[in-house]
């Protein structure tokens, strides 16, 4: 069983959620003694969309708890339509307990048997799991009542069905819910990397080029082996269009640009200063890169052009194929610097 107290506060919400959901077939008031409860005005106003007679029936059910799966958790929720049920235009309740022996069990078992005095007390008390013997002596001797029937099952689906057919003939309701009773424990891989920066200088690329319209000015660059992010920007005087694609050394286009994007960029109505081609890009590749500008209209550009190599530190890491998640941290001192994160997959 895991983190038991939220556990029961999020059954027990499940519980009243579920509870208008199912109409009973075999259990009806005569069989099982009940009190009739009348709303007051409060509890119309709150519980407007449910029955007016809140029924309560004269029996509990205790699930057993089990701390090395999820089968608790399941058959407690296979439980719910016997303890909470619609039948008749009333709703009929009873307790659903995960019996752990505990003071606040007992306690709350005690009230609820004394609640049920007046009218001959419980008359029905259901055991679901593998519950203790010594647990079910003190559960029959709180209770006054003979644990009948004992529901047991190899996992939590069988439960069910003996809960099911239990109580119910037919439902024109059925609800499906995943079942699993136990979850294999994740296998964890983990590894971890240290990188001293030593005063890594920024290095860059600058030249002059020009574009012809027509044809295409291939601008080619070699990155330094420090560096691990590159910064570029072309430049040139007055609003012509130009377009680029900035290839890495394989051929294959990682960054570009478009007729949509530039007019607006180097339009003076649409922006206060001319924006220039630019990119941002993690250096993926060794080898030489090309920057390819096309101009869009007649005539010549001179452009400026320039690279900036931003060193820092690379760190591969092999995720196995069957992988469900994949987290890195990254921690470093002094706090004050800033530092660029990129996780790039293979491929």
């Amino acid at each position: 069983m895991k983190d038991g107290l939220q556990k029961r506060m999020a059954i027990l919400l499940l519980t009243l959620l579920l509870a208008p959901l199912f109409v009973p077939i075999l259990v009806t008031p005569q069989s099982i003694g009940y009190n009739t409860i009348t709303s007051t005005p409060l509890q119309e106003t709150a519980l407007s969309s449910m029955p007016s007679d809140l029924i309560p029936m004269r029996r509990a059910t205790f699930v057993a708890q089990d701390l090395t799966s999820y089968f608790d958790e399941f058959a407690y929720m296979a439980g719910i339509p016997n303890s909470v049920f619609l039948h008749g235009g009333s709703q009929y309740i009873s307790p659903l307990i995960m019996a752990s022996g505990s003071l606040s069990e007992e306690w709350f078992v005690g009230d609820w048997t004394d609640y049920m005095e007046p009218d001959g007390g419980p008359t029905q008390v259901i055991g679901v799991g593998d519950l203790s013997n010594s647990l079910v002596d003190d559960i029959q001797e709180m209770t006054g009542v003979q644990m009948y029937p004992r529901i047991m099952g190899s996992d939590s689906a069988e439960v069910a069905a003996q809960l099911a057919v239990m109580d119910w003939t037919s439902s024109n309701i059925a609800v499906f819910a995943l079942a699993k009773d136990s979850f294999p424990a994740p296998s964890v891989t983990s590894g971890e990397a240290d990188f001293t920066f030593r005063d890594a200088a920024m290095t860059s690329f600058t030249s002059n080029e020009v574009a012809n319209y027509g044809s295409i000015a291939n601008i080619s660059f070699t990155p330094p082996s420090s560096a691990v992010w590159m910064e570029g920007t072309f430049d040139w005087t007055g609003a012509d269009l130009h377009t680029h694609q900035l290839r890495d050394p394989n051929g294959a286009i990682v960054d570009y640009s478009v007729y949509s994007q530039v007019y607006f960029e180097r339009n003076p109505s649409y922006v206060p200063s001319l924006v220039p081609l630019q990119f941002w890009y993690p250096m993926t590749l060794d080898g030489t890169w090309t920057m390819a500008i096309e101009r869009l209209s007649s005539g010549t550009t001179d452009l400026s052009c320039e690279v900036k190599f931003h060193p820092g530190f690379t760190q591969t890491v092999t995720v196995p194929a069957d992988a469900q998640w994949f987290n890195s941290t990254i921690i470093w001192e002094p706090i004050a610097p800033v530092y660029q994160l990129d996780q790039q997959r293979p491929g």
